[in-house]
Parts: C-alpha cells; structure tokens; sequence
C-alpha cells in the first residue's frame, strides 16, 4: 500500500543518514589519531618588500628613496623618464634617463642604479644597470632572466648587484654585468638589501606559531672577494605578532635594521653574535591611530622618516613625489622597562650606546691594519666617553635615591679611571662614604690607585682582540680567564682567584694585611704601591692600639 511504501522510504532515508554519521564518527576518529599537519594558506604569506618604493600616485613613483637621495619614475603613456636626485650636491648631480621597460624596482648609489623590469608581450623580464657617470663608453648594460622567471627584488653592493627571481633564485652581477654568481634559496625571497660588500636575503620560513604570523629568516653574505661568495650567519628575522616586514636595510654603522608593520624597529648587533634589539617604538611619536612613518633609511642615532596621515585618517601610508615630501629625525630610543630608583630613559640610552660601542669593537677587531682603523680607534674612545658619561648620570640618580648597591653595580661598568674619580667624588657629594669606599677599592683594583699610566689604547677593548694590529700580546692557550676585566685589571689565574676570595667574617687585622699583600702582590704593581698597601694597613693597626 502507499503508506507501507512511504514507511519503508522513510525507514531507509534514516537508516542512510544513520551511516553517515557513522563513516563522519570514523573519519573524524582516523583524523584525531593522524599526526596533524599545519598548514599556512599562501594568502597568509606577505609579498615581496622593496624598501623605499611607493605605488603610482598621479602617474609618479618613487623606485628607490634613502639617506643618498630618491630615485622617481613618471609615466609618459610610451615609456617612462626615471630621474636621481642626491640629497648632497657633492655626492652626485641630478640625472635623467628613459625607461623603455617599465621597471617596477631600483636600487642606486653614488655611481649607478641598477633595475628590474617584468616581463612584457614577447619580451622577457630582465635586469638593466645605468651609470652615471662612466669612465668608458658603453658601460650601461642589460640582462635578460630566463622565461617564466619574474624579478622580485633588488639590491646594489660596492662592486655588486643582485636580483632575486620568482623561482627562488638569486642572481649576482658585477658593476659591468659579468655574472659573479647563482644559487636557489629555499623558499619565496621577500627582500634584499646591501651595503658594501654585504648582501642580506629575507626569506620565508617553514611556518609560524600561527596562521596569520610570518616566519621569516635572514642571511647575511660578505662578497668582499669577488671570486667567492661567503655565508656569514643566518638568523631568524623576529616580527611582532601578526605584523608584517615593511622596511629592512642598512644603517650608516653597516647595521642590520628592520621595521615591521605594528612600528617596531629593531637592529641586528653584529658584536652579540647577531641578536637582535628593539631600537624604537614608532606608535609612541605617533600624533593619531592613523599616522604612519615611512621609513627614508637610519643613522647611528636617528630613523629618518616621513610622517604620513595613513589611509585610516584620510590620507596616504607612503610619501608622494610631488609635492617633495619632508623628511622627519626620529632619536632611537630602546623602549626600556621602569625600573624602581632608575630612570628609563638613561637606561634606555645605556643600553643603546652599550650595543653601539661593541659594535665598533667588533670592526677595530677585524682591521686589517694600523691605517685603515684610525678612524675606527676614534669612534670606539668617543663612544667610551658618551657611555661612560651616561653611567655617571646613572650613578648620580641611584645615590639621590640612597641605592648604594645600584650605584657599586653602575661604577663596576665605568670603563675609564677619571669616571671612577667622578663617582668617588659623587658618592661622597651624597655623603655615602660606605660607597666611595668601595669604589676607592674598585678604582685600586682596576687600574693600580690612578690614571696616570693609563693609555687611550688600554681602553678600547675591556677583552684582548683576536686579530688585526691590535692582537699583540694575546694570552697563549686556556689563559684566557681574564677577558671580562679591564686591561690593567687582566691578572693571572691564581690571581684572578685571589681577587675572586672575600674577607673571612671575624677576620683579624693580620689575615686582611696577609689578603691585600696577596691581592697586591697578584696585580703586580710597582713596589712603592705594594709598600703603600702595607703601610696603611699597618697605620691601621697602630690607630687601633690607641683606641
């Protein structure tokens, strides 16, 4: 009948959803006891960076804008006129030329500009270098990349140029084309940037802690031999969460720096074997949620910028060429935590300047010779002084707040005898006489009781240097132990021991005397200051017997 037959459709439609669910249990069972492999969709992934250049505003652009100068593109229907303009007249006159390629990406210098073009009708994508002002004729060139290869980014070295492709590859080429060498990154390139003889490749990483994080690795070459191209270190390239790289390249100091989308900029210590340290907070110079800063490039102390209203308030997040946008010096300042008794902002500056001194260190190591670090022996002193000066602000601010410890740590770091005077003369100014004492002692230890025999050169490294002019009378094998003490404070094992063993509690005026003749003894000083050690604490002794 029709009512059996509708039970039976009825009774086999529930019995066919009863086995889906069944076979959705199964799988979902299968796929819980399956390792679970992540995935990051490829529209996670940021595109490809290009430091200093713009997008078509008004039929212009900028190709490429830093501390040398800018680098625009205006559109002429047919083909486009790029035109240089150095910020320094003496570093480079104004030049034009045409652009029959429609390039997307430059990069220049005082001497040329290289640049990318994609590929076009029947023409493949290629690479063209302009001088501008060749010593020969002929000396502009032009590369065609291989068929289904688009450039992606571009960098311009010392005696280099390199481009990297669609198909992970990185391609190098000298100043007059000759290709210098090839290879294949691991994944998708997002920048490059040089200086020098020094090559920096942003590439993706396998995948972040989450979807919408970018994992990304840094690696840093050195082509200072053009026969070799030699890997230096590879780190991973931190960002905030959930922000993206908006601008990476190279300080005036030859510095690795980086700016993410959330306004952190954070630079790469080369001398803290390339960790990396947040220099800046753009959000805290920012006027409104919509402000951006567009990064023009850094210097040792500032980020040069322009400030931009942001899309959000009405605006534009990049410069546009006309009118010429006005550049804005940003101090780096490293956001520091408040600490109780201290003041952040010399803390800030102290662990700044600290990052900057180990980094001329870490070149007036590697000079090859006496002429060519100079220039690099005067940095290192003038950067002592300024770090040295802000310790001394430190010290005064712990003994205004009565933390004697505190201002004992900070003397500890004080790098030149005449910064020990001060804070002696600091502490006693607060009438912490404990303190100046202490560090009266600190001052014996170090450098023998005064700064007369005290040379600039003792106080450029606070360790013996490795190589270069500056490596003669290197401890030999495991003798080494004294690397973290100032030059006149370096001594021997046993004596970095001696120095290492503190007063016994009860101690009697013979053990101390016995302990400073050992001490003394041990820093090898002159045989007047071994005499005058002795003799005090025997004028010691004799004012206790009177009292």
């Amino acid at each position: 009948s029709k009512e059996a037959k509708e039970a039976r459709e009825l009774e086999l439609e529930l019995a066919l959803r009863r086995e889906e669910r069944l076979k959705a249990l199964r799988d979902d069972s299968r796929a819980a006891a399956a390792p679970t492999i992540m995935t990051v969709d490829k529209s996670c992934a940021q595109p490809a960076v290009h430091s200093g250049a713009t997008p078509w505003h008004n039929r212009r652009r900028f190709l490429a804008y830093n501390l040398l100068g800018s680098l625009t593109s205006r559109d002429e229907d047919m083909h486009c006129t790029v035109e240089v303009a150095f910020a320094d007249a003496e570093r480079g006159r104004a030049a034009s030329t045409r652009d029959w390629y429609r390039s997307t990406m430059a990069a220049f210098d005082e001497e040329g500009a290289v640049f990318a073009a994609p590929a076009a009708d029947e023409r493949k994508a290629m690479v063209w270098y302009w001088p501008f002002s060749p010593w020969a004729a002929n000396s502009d060139w032009h590369a065609d990349l291989p068929s289904e290869e688009e450039p992606t980014a571009i960098a311009l070295g010392f005696n280099f140029t390199a481009v990297a492709t669609s198909a992970h590859n990185i391609r190098v080429f000298s100043r007059t084309g000759r290709p210098m060498g090839a290879w294949t990154a691991r994944s998708a390139i997002v920048s490059l940037c040089a200086s020098d003889d020094t090559l920096a490749v942003v590439e993706h990483s396998a995948r972040g802690a989450h979807a919408d994080e970018q994992a990304l690795i840094v690696t840093v070459y050195s082509l200072a031999d053009e026969r070799r191209i030699r890997r230096l270190r590879e780190r991973p390239l931190p960002l905030s969460a959930g922000a993206t790289l908006a601008w990476i390249g190279f300080a005036q100091s030859r510095a690795l720096v980086t700016v993410d989308s959330a306004g952190i900029v954070r630079t790469c210590v080369a001398a803290w074997d390339y960790e990396w340290m947040p220099t800046l907070d753009l959000t805290t110079i920012r006027k409104s949620a919509a402000e951006r800063q567009w990064v023009v490039g850094v210097t040792d102390a500032q980020l040069i910028c322009v400030h931009c209203r942001g899309s959000e308030g009405g605006g534009l997040d990049f410069p546009t060429v006309l009118p010429r946008p006005v550049l804005a010096a940003v101090l780096l300042e490293m956001p520091a935590v408040v600490v109780e008794g201290s003041l952040p902002e010399l803390d800030s500056a102290s662990l700044m300047l600290s990052a900057q001194l180990e980094e001329a260190r870490a070149a007036l190591r590697s000079a090859p010779d006496e002429e060519s670090s100079e220039g690099l022996v005067e940095l290192v002193l003038e950067r002592i002084v300024a770090l040295d000066k802000n310790t001394i602000k430190q010290i005064h601010a712990a003994c205004a707040k009565d933390r004697q410890a505190r201002a004992l740590d900070l003397a500890g770091q004080l790098r030149m005898p005449r910064s020990l005077e001060a804070a002696i003369k600091l502490a006693q100014y607060h009438k912490q006489m404990q303190l100046a004492e202490r560090v009266s002692r600190l001052m014996r230890i170090t450098f023998g009781g005064t700064a007369d025999h005290v040379t600039n050169n003792d106080m450029l490294f606070d360790a013996p240097t490795a190589q270069g002019p500056y490596a003669e009378g290197l401890p030999q094998n495991n003798q080494s132990f004294d690397a973290g003490l100032p030059p006149r404070a370096r001594t021997s094992a046993p004596a970095a021991q001696i120095y290492s063993r503190a007063e016994p509690p009860g101690a009697s005026l013979a053990e101390r005397t016995a302990l400073l003749a050992e001490r003394a003894a041990a820093r090898q000083p002159s045989g007047k200051v071994l005499f005058a050690a002795i003799m005090k604490m025997a004028h010691f002794s004799w004012l206790l017997t009177i009292f």
